[in-house]
């Protein structure tokens, strides 16, 4: 069971996506902008085992929240799932590397549950861990 993230300005996007990953057993939470998403994260001790950024937001977009985070100890090794309409060959996309994995807009159910669980899972085996899935 994992503690996920979601920082999307759109709100029935991050409720939907809440739903979706509470029906896979996961913690899920949802915020509405990058600032309180980087408030959350400098608040709470432990910090979650997944972030889903929407890449387009309005004040902080997913790119600057990458570029901050990138720079923290802290929160570097977070992995992050880009939320976007985009592309990857857009011009000004984050830096390859700064996110594992992208979620397309519209999305598919079934591929954010994959997408979501693969990484996890991924995760545990990378650092040993059993208990995030």
């Amino acid at each position: 069971m994992a503690q996920i993230l979601i920082v999307d300005d759109e709100p029935v996007i991050g409720m939907v996506l809440e739903e979706i990953l509470a029906e896979e057993g996961h913690h899920v939470h949802s915020v509405l902008s990058g600032f309180s998403a980087l408030e959350i994260l400098g608040q709470e001790p432990k910090k979650p085992d997944l972030l889903l950024i929407d890449l387009f937001m309005p004040g902080m977009g997913g790119k600057d929240f990458l570029q901050i985070i990138t720079h923290d100890p802290q929160l570097r090794d977070i992995p992050v799932i880009l939320l976007t309409g985009s592309g990857a060959d857009m011009q000004n996309f984050p830096v390859a590397g700064s996110y594992r994995d992208i979620i397309g807009k519209p999305f598919d159910i079934a591929d954010v549950v994959k997408k979501v669980n693969y990484l996890l899972i991924s995760q545990d085996h990378l650092y040993g861990n059993s208990s995030s899935v």
